[in-house]
């Protein structure tokens, strides 16, 4: 069976073989920002490398880490994320109305 990546709320975690971009290190990163200030954080004892260019969003995770919705109630379970690059996508929904294709918030 594939592996097709993780959902975590409106974030998708998708395995890819290659990242591009600028690169910078942590130990803790926001993956999916929300509106009312309950997050999806990637936490890693092992610091990993978050990797941007003006259109992507990559991670480089070397030991495995935590996905960890930071709410205390009605939260997304916490997911293991194994060591490899991972494209964080963000979930989109198309109004028919309007015609417009809007990112999904948490």
């Amino acid at each position: 069976m594939k592996y097709r990546g993780l959902r975590h709320g409106e974030n998708l975690l998708l395995p890819v073989k290659e990242v591009k971009g600028a690169v910078s290190q942590h130990g803790l990163f926001i993956v999916g920002h929300s509106e009312s200030g309950h997050h999806h954080v990637l936490e890693s004892k092992t610091d990993f490398n978050v990797i941007e260019d003006k259109d992507n969003l990559f991670l480089e995770l070397f030991a495995p880490a935590n996905l960890v919705h930071k709410k205390q109630q009605d939260k997304h379970r916490t997911l293991v994320v194994q060591p490899g690059k991972y494209q964080v996508k963000k979930k989109t929904e198309y109004n028919p109305w309007t015609q417009v294709i809007s990112r999904v918030f948490d």
